[in-house]
């Protein structure tokens, strides 16, 4: 019982602070990498899962983290869009990493005490929030899980590498195989996880201590090598799937920015992590206003530098004197280089990058704890009470700290209104509550937001289109209009500036006008112009030109041949013409760029049923609604085909999924009040 208290005591001690998490929405990044996120939707699709990049629909996000998908998948077969089991999820992976760091602690320090102390306070830093408490901060905590468990495992052949008789060290021994495995699932976790072996080394220098320096060397290679391997496995799959191996262009925080900025900002940026870590209050969800530094002789870099080679220096006294507090401070510098922007990665700084930093830290606290003050012996005096109850007051501080940071993760307009109280001149928080606004169906609120936000940066043109866009949801076309327009005047020839254009007059039913932003767009805008096409195809529809509509949905194909809203406006348009045969081909071919876009699966199925191949139109609509199981569109049809199939009891087990929208309710009581009827007669 005394073995598994202190285990049980962190795990009640974690549920406790995360506790009032199950009730909080999908923010941040949440909708973006969940919610609109087709390739976690059928968890056997397991192609889908493990080879698309983490921003899914961003190419050259340089992210690939396949493992986290997985669980992603998993949560959304069990769950659906309920984000109480996605938090659930998370909880479970934090708890198991603090049960996994206990166990490296009890092994590393050889001390359950200060194991204890350790782990309990990994559990409650308010620092954690972003990585356990945001459902995308998942991939922090998987990859810290697996990187512990990696070093536990590397620490379990602890004594089989001092003892060996060769002082060779057997990489093919099994806690050691297992241990690169671990490596490997980290990495596809999150790619921090690339300093498991600098940290393993380190201990192995400590270890070989007293052999020769040619059989250290010879064992550091042998690691290398064992370590080396799952690196290269994952670099490979990693190149293979997005194409490259970090963020690329525009994507880096650092893009464009000079080699010597950039050492000397994150020179600060090491600082306050360190403070973060030390004094984890004022946390925010983006530090990107953080102000960029160009010069070595800013009071600021040069009292950061000053402090972090104090803090390197204190460091590398691990390999002189063994103290594993001392490691602990070298742990946090490993463990941040990966985010450092030695790579250039696209932020500057993040609460969530310390989640496996601030495993060092709870090291250093806890040795500290013991040793300086307490002393290793169990004497009960004074002295001990009194630290023990100084331990406890700091786990609490911290409990309680993650406990008010959870309430301010509770909905998105909480989180960015305390993020705004934090940083009144946030123009992207202005636009990501504008953004929430918009989800709750409140444009009008996202609208004064967005003026507000325009305010403070009134040539950031993202702000002005996205006011045009709340604008047009408002049914304010003219204001819409107006806004689009003064991006024009600004030079900004954007195909959406001209899509946005012509879907305001034909809202006014000026297709004449529509009509011409759309052919001007196509001459002048300097990105893609698919929309602009798509947008053509709309005016020609509501215009009963289906012959035009037609050629521009195949303009589009032409355009771009990996245009998948192109083949279904293909499709569709041919599929009105009751030319099935072209309308199957070009529905096929956007299924082939996306296998789950809904609208292909949608007018697919509708093919076949047009064409009485009921059970084909089946199949097909039960693909789709295995990916939108919330479309009562789709369940109406379904069941609509059953019936002309004559399998009553399968239509309506069909229709009992319709619930919400009423005029499908309102059409399956027609139909089985017509049916009754019928069969009375």
């Amino acid at each position: 019982m005394k073995k598994w208290l202190p285990l049980s005591l962190i795990i009640a001690f974690g549920v406790l602070c995360y506790s009032n998490i199950f009730n909080n929405e999908f923010l941040f990044d949440d909708p973006d990498i969940i919610l609109n996120n087709k390739a976690i939707r059928d968890i056997f699709n397991l192609k889908s899962v493990l080879l698309t990049n983490y921003w899914h629909s961003i190419a050259n996000a340089g992210l690939y983290r396949p493992l986290v998908f997985f669980t992603y998948a998993l949560d959304y077969h069990f769950w659906g869009k309920e984000p109480a089991g996605y938090h659930i999820s998370n909880l479970i992976f934090h708890l198991i990493t603090c049960w996994i760091l206990y166990s490296v602690f009890a092994r590393f320090l050889k001390s359950r005490r200060i194991a204890f102390a350790g782990a309990l306070l990994f559990a409650a830093h308010p620092v954690h929030t972003e990585a356990v408490t945001g459902i995308v901060g998942r991939a922090e905590v998987l990859m810290a899980l697996f990187f512990l468990l990696g070093w536990l495992l590397f620490l379990k052949s602890e004594s089989t590498i001092i003892d060996s008789p060769s002082g060779k060290i057997n990489i093919f021994k099994r806690n050691l195989m297992l241990s690169a495995g671990c490596y490997f699932l980290a990495l596809c976790s999150k790619e921090n996880a690339v300093v498991l072996p600098v940290i393993l080394i380190s201990l192995l220098l400590r270890w070989d201590h007293n052999k020769s320096f040619y059989q250290r060397i010879e064992n550091i290679l042998r690691v290398g090598f064992l370590y080396f391997v799952p690196l290269c496995i994952y670099l490979a799959v990693r190149w293979s799937v997005i194409g490259s191996f970090s963020p690329q262009g525009t994507e880096q925080f650092f893009h464009n920015v000079s080699s010597s900025s950039v050492f000397f900002t994150m020179m600060r940026v090491f600082l306050m992590y360190g403070k973060l870590l030390l004094v984890p209050t004022n946390l925010l969800c983006s530090y990107r206003l953080t102000a960029l530094s160009s010069s070595l002789f800013e009071w600021r870099v040069l009292f950061s530098l000053v402090g972090v080679i104090i803090w390197f220096c204190a460091a590398l006294r691990y390999f002189k004197s063994g103290c594993k507090g001392q490691f602990g401070l070298f742990f946090i510098l490993v463990s941040l280089l990966p985010v450092s922007n030695i790579i250039r990665i696209g932020d500057i700084m993040a609460e969530r990058f310390l989640y496996l930093p601030s495993v060092g830290f709870v090291l250093f606290a806890a040795e500290m704890w013991c040793k300086t003050v307490c002393g290793r012996s169990l004497e009960k005096n004074n002295k001990f009470y009194l630290m023990n109850a100084l331990l406890l007051l700091c786990a609490l501080a911290f409990c309680l700290g993650t406990i008010k940071r959870n309430a301010e993760w509770r909905t998105g307009i909480i989180f960015w209104k305390t993020t705004l109280r934090d940083i009144p001149d946030s123009n992207s928080g202005y636009f990501n509550l504008a953004v929430c606004y918009r989800e709750k169906g409140a444009p009008e609120m996202a609208i004064k937001v967005l003026k507000r936000s325009l305010e403070i940066h009134p040539n950031h043109i993202p702000t002005r289109i996205f006011l045009a866009e709340m604008y047009y949801s408002a049914g304010q076309y003219e204001n819409a209009i107006r806004e689009n327009t003064v991006v024009l005047d600004r030079g900004e020839h954007q195909s959406v500036v001209y899509k946005n254009l012509a879907l305001n007059y034909i809202k006014l039913q000026d297709y004449e006008k529509a009509r011409e932003y759309c052919m001007r767009g196509i001459e002048q805008a300097s990105d893609a112009q698919n929309a602009l096409y798509h947008t053509l195809v709309r005016i020609y529809l509501n215009t009963g030109d289906m012959n035009n509509a037609l050629f521009f949905a195949l303009k589009a194909v032409e355009y771009d041949q990996s245009d998948v809203m192109g083949y279904i406006l293909s499709g569709d348009i041919y599929k009105r013409f009751e030319n099935y045969e072209k309308a199957e081909y070009y529905l096929k071919k956007a299924l082939a760029l996306d296998e789950n876009s809904h609208q292909a699966l949608d007018y697919l199925a509708a093919v076949y049923y047009r064409k009485h191949d009921f059970d084909q139109a089946i199949k097909v609509w039960n693909q789709a609604i295995k990916l939108y199981p919330d479309d009562e569109h789709i369940w109406y049809y379904i069941g609509l085909t059953y019936e002309l199939k004559g399998n009553l009891p399968a239509a309506k087990d069909a229709w009992r999924n319709i619930t919400r929208n009423h005029a499908y309710v309102e059409r399956v009581k027609e139909r089985l009040h017509r049916l009754t009827e019928n069969n009375g007669r």
